[in-house]
């Protein structure tokens, strides 16, 4: 692995499980075994203060566009008479959202 794609794997497996937090999380055997895997990819500052960074950048959708903002989250259906339906969140306040249009 390349140590971008690492440090990338290990966040995902960290944000996925709560960092590991054996009271709330999610994660299996596979998590763990993963987690030791990818554990050298953590960065320096270590696995906790890299964790909280991510879970902070992961809800700062401020740098975001309106467009942006509706495909982060956007789900779409597809129905029988073949037309696709999307439904999107958006997870900032709505004046703001639509001041930033």
């Amino acid at each position: 692995l390349t140590k971008e794609l690492g440090t990338l794997l290990v966040g995902v497996v960290l944000i996925d499980n709560r960092n590991m937090d054996k009271e709330n999380r999610k994660g299996n055997e596979r998590d763990d075994a993963a987690l030791e895997v990818l554990r050298s990819y953590i960065p320096a500052e270590g696995q906790t203060v890299w964790y909280k960074a991510l879970k902070e950048a992961r809800h700062d959708v401020s740098h975001l566009s309106v467009t942006e903002h509706l495909l982060l989250d956007m789900k779409t259906v597809n129905t029988k008479e073949g037309k696709t339906v999307a439904m999107a969140s958006v997870m900032v306040n709505m004046k703001k959202w639509v001041d930033s249009a």
